[in-house]
């Protein structure tokens, strides 16, 4: 609730059973309240009817809320058909949440196309939805025209390395308003991974790149060093889960020697080891200044490998600070 205007602002209804019944009540409402900003009713069993209702509220009338979360609710395609119409004519929402909605192919196809006209959406979350290349295909097709959108989770969409191959393309003539992008669990590889990393070498725009659990492996690790290397737009990388291992640890220590902008690097659970361990030091201690946070959980690192980064590290910083 706003306290200077005593009217409520954000409705959170998550894990509440308030079915289709609720979800008409809600739709009704927002026909004639157009004080909310954030409507949350995830996990509330409203299914694809009670996603239709609100729907037509935001088609016909709503114009004030700006955040909705319709997660787990298995909407499916019909249901985000119906989200997808709406986004064509109303010009106020700016972040939709469809987490796990089994929307598939045909409800990501729907999306893409309302992203067409669309002018006002910034946060798009499809994560869990079984798209498949098919569907990431669309939305990146249609995201071309589309100069508003900043934000795009697409993990575990099952979208493979034919499907990464086509968002790396779209990744490399994109310059205009895509930040952040989240794939995940998308079983990409080696080959899909590379694809993506690719792409950052001529990509300017992009800040935050997720890859995590995609199993890229020594062909997706040396892209990413070579990538490293040349960008200088992105701010946070997620490696976590890939098998990198040693070697590839190597070679991204090698690009943070010559990337000054990367602020955040998550490599936990890629089995580095000691060595690889070893080598990301020497590059924060001789020559990197600008990494801010390093994540290296669960890379079997022994208690004297972590006391040498932190005591070489502190050593660093102190004779940076002496020289300046």
């Amino acid at each position: 609730m706003d306290p200077a205007t005593k009217e409520v602002r954000k409705l959170d209804l998550s894990n509440n059973g308030i079915q289709l019944s609720g979800a008409l009540a809600i739709a009704k409402a927002l026909e004639t309240y157009q004080r909310l900003h954030v409507l949350i009713v995830s996990n509330t069993n409203i299914g694809r009817e009670g996603a239709a209702a609100i729907a037509k509220a935001l088609e016909r009338k709503n114009q004030s809320l700006h955040t909705l979360n319709l997660s787990s609710n298995q909407i499916g395609s019909e249901g985000t058909v119906a989200i997808a119409e709406a986004l064509e004519t109303n010009q106020s929402l700016q972040t939709l949440n469809l987490t796990s909605n089994s929307i598939g192919r045909d409800g990501a196809a729907a999306i893409a196309k309302a992203l067409e006209t669309n002018q006002s959406l910034q946060t798009l979350n499809l994560t869990c939805n079984n798209i498949g290349r098919e569907g990431a295909a669309a939305i990146v097709k249609d995201l071309q025209t589309n100069p508003r959108l900043q934000t795009l989770y697409l993990s575990q969409n099952n979208i493979g390395r034919e499907g990464a191959t086509v968002i790396a393309k779209f990744l490399q003539t994109n310059h205009q308003s895509l930040q952040t992008l989240y794939l995940s669990l998308n079983n990409m590889g080696g080959g899909g991974g590379a694809a993506i990393v690719k792409a950052l070498e001529t990509n300017q725009r992009l800040q935050t790149l997720c890859l995590s659990q995609n199993n890229i492996g020594k062909l997706g690790v040396m892209a990413v060093a070579k990538a490293l290397e040349t960008n200088q737009s992105l701010q946070t990388l997620k490696l976590g889960n890939n098998n990198i291992r040693k070697e590839g640890a190597a070679a991204i220590a090698k690009a943070l020697e010559t990337n000054q902008t990367l602020r955040t690097l998550y490599l936990g659970n890629n089995n580095i080891g000691k060595e690889g361990t070893a080598a990301l030091a020497k590059a924060l201690v001789q020559t990197n200044r600008t990494l801010q946070e390093l994540r290296l959980g669960d890379n079997n690192i022994g208690k004297e490998d972590a006391a040498d980064i932190a005591k070489e590290r502190l050593q660093s910083l102190n004779s940076y600070r002496q020289q300046y």
